[in-house]
């Protein structure tokens, strides 16, 4: 099985010599491949074979009203459209644009959102919905038992609803990325059981990241089109 980080927040071309070593860390903590959350594209001259490195753009929309709108504005920029949303409408909305190809949970205001209702939106239109480890791993004390027990709430209608989870760490700097079993472990203190774990750091991710290499030969091959016409 491949696994995949495909929420790293880090900028390449800031910091390219600690970017190789985000890189090399990866590979040995047993990551094939890295999605990368920058505003802006980025080149990379040393990339570390074979990992993948994915271009990924997290949309933080204020409201459901023009999501739409950002979306499409913003495809042409990522390889990767997340959408961080912190109400139901948004939620909803999201789960009914098709080119919205993942929806982040990473705070507790983000897990409260989380009923039934979303679940079976997300589950019914095939949206993965990443959860993002990072506060559960940076978090100490009563905040952190409280984000266990918003996670569990919200992770339960996920699972009850049989949706795809991807489990990610939110990794700001190499020292923050976490293996894979690691990850998987951290969510069993959310109450996510052990297959929907494994298949949250395997299964999912390599779906999508399957899904996103076809867009970006079909861009390519269209781009190639128009400069021969």
């Amino acid at each position: 099985m491949c696994a995949y980080d495909l929420h790293v927040r880090f900028n390449p071309q800031n910091n390219e010599r600690e970017f190789t070593t985000l890189q090399k860390i990866a590979t040995k903590l047993g990551f094939v491949g890295l999605a990368i959350d920058s505003p802006k594209p980025f080149t990379i001259e040393n990339m570390h074979k074979p990992l993948v490195i994915i271009h990924r753009l997290t949309i933080s929309p204020r409201s459901a009203g023009r999501l739409r709108f950002h979306v499409n504005k913003q495809l042409k920029l990522a390889d990767l459209i997340v959408i961080h949303g912190r109400s139901k409408p948004i939620w909803l909305t999201a789960a009914e644009i098709p080119t919205v190809q993942m929806i982040m949970l990473r705070d507790i205001d983000d897990f409260t959102v989380i009923d039934s209702q979303v679940a079976r939106a997300m589950a019914n239109h095939n949206k993965p919905v990443e959860v993002c480890l990072h506060q559960l791993l940076t978090l100490t004390g009563s905040i952190r038992s409280r984000l266990m027990r918003v996670m569990r709430s919200a992770l339960n209608h996920l699972v009850r609803a049989n949706c795809s989870l991807i489990l990610t760490s939110g990794a700001a700097n190499p020292c923050e990325l976490r293996a894979p079993k690691d990850l998987e472990a951290l969510s069993y203190l959310a109450s996510v059981p052990e297959d929907f774990a494994k298949n949250a750091m395997n299964l999912e991710p390599t779906k999508l990241v399957s899904q996103i290499s076809v867009h970006r030969e079909s861009h390519l091959s269209a781009q190639s089109r128009r400069t021969t016409c």
